[in-house]
C-alpha cells in the first residue's frame, strides 16, 4: 500500500484466456477460465519492472487464491518466483483482494 500522498500505480492484466473463459449463467451459475504459467511470468515481470524504474521498492500481488485455487494459485507461485530473480531491488508480497480492498478503504494510506 502506499504512503500517504503517494500513488498507487494499478496494474491488471488479462492473463491468456481469463476473461474468455467459460460461463454458465443461471441458476446453479459457474465459470471458467485459463491462465498459463508463462503468460503468468509476463505479467509479473512487467508489473516488477515497472516498479523499478521510478525507485519504487514494493509490489503487492492482489489475487484470490484463497478461493481459485488452480487459476490464480498459477499467478501467485509465479509472482513468488519472479520475485526471487528482484531480491534486493524490490519486495514483492501478495494480498488477498477482498482483504487488500478492505484495507485500503478502511485505512487509506496504509502499508501493506
Amino acid at each position: 500500500m502506499a504512503e500517504r500522498g503517494q500513488q498507487i500505480p494499478p496494474t491488471s492484466f488479462r492473463v491468456d484466456g481469463g476473461m474468455a473463459g467459460v460461463a454458465h449463467g443461471g441458476d446453479p451459475a459457474s465459470s471458467q477460465g485459463i491462465n498459463t504459467r508463462q503468460e503468468c511470468l509476463r505479467v509479473i515481470r512487467f508489473a516488477l519492472d515497472y516498479d523499478v524504474r521510478p525507485g519504487r521498492k514494493k509490489v503487492t500481488v492482489v489475487q484470490k487464491a484463497n478461493v481459485l485455487k488452480a487459476l490464480t494459485g498459477i499467478f501467485l507461485e509465479a509472482g513468488r518466483q519472479v520475485a526471487k530473480e528482484y531480491a534486493g531491488s524490490v519486495e514483492m508480497n501478495d494480498r488477498i483482494v477482498d482483504a487488500c480492498t478492505m484495507q485500503l478503504v478502511m485505512i487509506p494510506g496504509s502499508s501493506t
